[in-house]
């Protein structure tokens, strides 16, 4: 595996090459660029996989849509894993993860009747800013832009860049190597760089290194750094009339599950993890997979515990209810919160003067 991976390098240094070549077009604007009229926040990473972007783009949709209730907030998705093309604005017609993306989905089902929210799925961003444009007061609304960071047609006010604490962009190598999509030196056009997944037990020494690594890659002025934690909720039903209990098989189609499976070994009894690949579809065969193994455990007080993401392809799955219908599922929301609460001014204050918006 090592000597494979060794021949990956050439193919990793071409990529580089071509991304750098890339990004440079745009730094000296041979590219098109399009400069929304409304302020504007990009939520993004380097890193291939899940590094908790839908649960910041919901964070930062719950504190602008308190802090600014008169604004508009409007969330601008790719909708990754859809099967429908083209330009959606979200409403009840299109509520599925089949037409929005399970994450786009589950944006829209959590803020869709709250903070004045909006939720646009499409693939081309200029296209949906200039939708939203027409639609919206340019002094009263807030975009922010999901999974934006290598999309650099848009110019935001407020890039924030994501790294996972378990896979930090400053330990990996560029495509096929390792997972960045593009090199470290990214990180400088981020103006809030955000560690997210932390321990709670983290410590200062630890922080104080994290920075030290990421600033080694930065130029001023320097992004400001914060470190975040995923808030887990009680397990919630989706099939009813049934108890939880803490035997469970647990079912993942996430990009890195690993906290979510130390999380739940130290809260519950895990009995099995089936693993499927991120934004998984589950098929029929697949749901007959999972009721085998959980018959395969002789507990009688068990259930299956899935996430939030996983839950909603689940449910929409054609045959959910005549195969997994009768059995205890439950599943997971997450939500993210600053590691301490005393950063939350600093960041949302640094994120305010970069668009241009007072908090007060």
């Amino acid at each position: 595996m090592k000597l494979f991976r060794l021949l990956l390098l050439p193919l990793s240094w071409l990529y580089d090459l071509l991304m750098r070549c890339r990004n440079q077009c745009y730094d000296k604007k041979k590219y098109l660029i399009y400069h929304p009229k409304i302020p504007t926040i990009g939520v993004g990473n380097l890193i291939v996989g899940g590094t908790g972007k839908t649960p910041m783009v919901g964070y930062l949709t719950e504190f602008f849509g308190k802090a600014l209730k008169k604004y508009n907030i409007y969330i601008v998705s790719r909708g990754y894993g859809r099967n429908k093309k083209g330009m959606i604005w979200a409403n009840e017609k299109y509520a599925n993860p089949n037409t929005l993306g399970e994450e786009a989905y589950l944006l829209y089902k959590k803020y869709s009747n709250t903070y004045n929210f909006n939720l646009i799925v499409h693939k081309n961003r200029v296209e949906a800013i200039k939708k939203i444009e027409k639609h919206n007061p340019i002094s009263s609304g807030i975009i922010i832009l999901d999974d934006a960071f290598q999309h650099r047609s848009v110019v935001s006010q407020c890039n924030i860049l994501l790294t996972d604490y378990y896979r930090l962009f400053t330990q990996d190598f560029v495509l096929p190597f390792g997972r960045l999509r593009e090199s470290r030196y990214g990180v400088q056009r981020a103006d809030i760089v955000m560690v997210t997944k932390c321990p709670v037990d983290i410590s200062d020494n630890k922080k104080e290194k994290i920075k030290k690594d990421i600033l080694a890659y930065c130029k001023t002025p320097y992004p400001k750094i914060f470190f975040s934690k995923l808030i887990y909720t009680s397990p919630q039903k989706i099939t009813l009339g049934y108890d939880f209990y803490k035997n469970i098989v647990l079912v993942t189609g996430i990009a890195f599950p690993l906290p979510l499976i130390e999380y739940c070994k130290n809260k519950y009894n895990l009995l099995a993890h089936l693993q499927f690949s991120d934004h998984h579809q589950y098929t029929k065969k697949d749901l007959e997979k999972i009721k085998w193994h959980f018959f395969q455990f002789s507990q009688k007080k068990k259930c299956i515990l899935t996430t939030e993401k996983d839950g909603a392809w689940l449910l929409h799955n054609p045959h959910f209810s005549t195969i997994l219908g009768k059995i205890p599922i439950f599943q997971l929301a997450i939500d993210v919160r600053l590691l301490n609460d005393v950063d939350n001014d600093d960041f949302f204050n640094t994120i305010a003067k970069c668009i241009a918006i007072p908090l007060s």
